[in-house]
């Protein structure tokens, strides 16, 4: 892959950060009772309706959270769309199916912000169906992206491979303890959304610095070389 693409791919998984900012910034307009970040989803962050469901509260930058929702996951798509090739020469059909893997994990995100909760998502109904199968897909394809991630990058970059196998584990004990803990759900959803999170932003940090210095090895003719 180019150096150009290495940067292009490099910035589109970096800005997976982003995604927290969000949270921070909806978070701090949160009304009522406190928002609890170890006790309360992040889905309650987009509920569009004030006091209902399980938290007597109001989020009134809900728009922020779910646009961010939206944004990530065209960004996901992107970075697929630029990092296919590298993962097609890691291994193959494998790289493919990682791939697929995560345009489901990029639709799941997407998929969040467009069915976000409200009075509406009660209990059985198609508005609450929609958003937890969203929610389904965005959590647990993330998980699932590390693990193909973990076995696709294994031979030609292991580092970036053990990285996901190490957050892969961490992001199912975050779901595991979402089923089992139901006053820590805040913090457990947290584990697994956030774990391939840190993936991006960990290898996007290193694609967008890898380029900038081997340019700098190969000196400023090289640098303005087309």
């Amino acid at each position: 892959m180019s150096a150009a693409r290495t940067r292009v791919l490099g910035l589109l998984l970096l800005l997976s950060g982003a995604f927290v900012v969000a949270e921070v910034v909806t978070a701090s307009a949160w009304t009522g009772p406190a928002y609890s970040w170890t006790g309360t989803v992040i889905s309650e962050l987009g509920r569009t309706d004030c006091g209902g469901g399980a938290v007597p509260a109001c989020s009134p930058w809900h728009g922020v959270i779910n646009a961010m929702m939206l944004a990530q996951g065209v960004r996901v798509v992107l970075a697929v769309a630029v990092g296919l090739s590298l993962l097609r020469g890691a291994a193959g059909c494998l790289g493919v199916v990682t791939a697929g893997a995560a345009l489901v994990y990029g639709a799941g995100i997407a998929g969040v912000g467009l069915a976000p909760l409200s009075d509406a998502a009660v209990a059985g109904s198609p508005e609450a169906l929609r958003h937890g199968v969203a929610a389904l897909l965005a959590i647990g394809g993330g998980v699932l992206v590390l693990v193909l991630l973990a076995a696709t990058l294994r031979r030609d970059h292991p580092g970036a491979a053990l990285l996901a196998a190490v957050l892969a584990v961490a992001g199912t004990a975050g779901g595991v303890g979402f089923a089992v803990l139901p006053d820590l759900q805040g913090l457990t959803e947290r584990v697994a959304v956030y774990a391939p999170i840190a993936w991006q932003v960990v290898v996007g940090s290193v694609l967008l610095v890898v380029p900038a210095r081997a340019a700098a090895r190969r000196g400023p003719r090289a640098v303005a070389a087309p």
